[in-house]
C-alpha cells in the first residue's frame, strides 16, 4: 500500500486534473482486457503541461496534430484532453504499426541492442484504453 506522501501527491494531481483539464480521475478496478492505465504522476503531469505549452504556442496556426508511433496512446490521450480545453480544437491523427521498434542497426549503437519490439502494443489495448479515457468516439487506431 502506498505511503501517505504518495497518496497526498496523487490526490493533488487528481485535483489538478479535474480543475484545469476537466478530467474525472478514477481507478479501473474492473477490467476484461489487458488495460494499460494512464497514470498521472509527477513525470506525466510535467509532460501534460509541456504539451499544453507547445499547443498554446501554435494556437494561431491552422492544421492537425499528427503522432507517428502511438505506443500505448498516452500522448494522444494527453493531446486530446488539452485540445478540447483550448480555443482552437484540432483533429488528432495517430499512426502506428503496433509492432514496436524495428531491430536496431549498427548506427543505433550497442546500448540499443535487444530493443526490438519495445513499445509494441496490441491495437485492442489502445482502443480499450481510449474508450476508458473517454476519447471521442471517432478515435480508433488503424493499421
Amino acid at each position: 500500500m502506498p505511503g501517505p506522501i504518495v497518496r497526498k501527491t496523487k490526490k493533488r494531481l487528481h485535483v489538478i486534473a479535474r480543475r484545469y483539464f476537466g478530467l474525472d480521475v478514477h481507478s479501473a478496478r474492473h477490467r476484461e482486457f489487458d488495460l494499460v492505465p494512464y497514470i498521472m504522476d509527477v513525470h506525466h503531469a510535467r509532460r501534460l503541461l509541456h504539451f499544453e505549452r507547445l499547443l498554446r504556442q501554435i494556437e494561431g496556426v491552422d492544421g492537425r496534430i499528427v503522432e507517428c508511433g502511438v505506443g500505448s496512446g498516452r500522448s494522444i490521450f494527453m493531446l486530446s484532453v488539452i485540445t478540447r480545453r483550448l480555443a482552437r480544437s484540432r483533429e488528432i491523427w495517430g499512426f502506428d504499426t503496433f509492432q514496436g521498434m524495428p531491430p536496431p542497426g549498427q548506427e543505433d549503437g550497442e546500448h540499443n541492442a535487444g530493443r526490438e519490439g519495445i513499445w509494441a502494443w496490441e491495437q485492442y489495448q489502445v482502443v480499450e484504453s481510449w474508450k476508458l479515457a473517454a476519447l471521442p468516439s471517432r478515435s480508433s487506431p488503424t493499421r
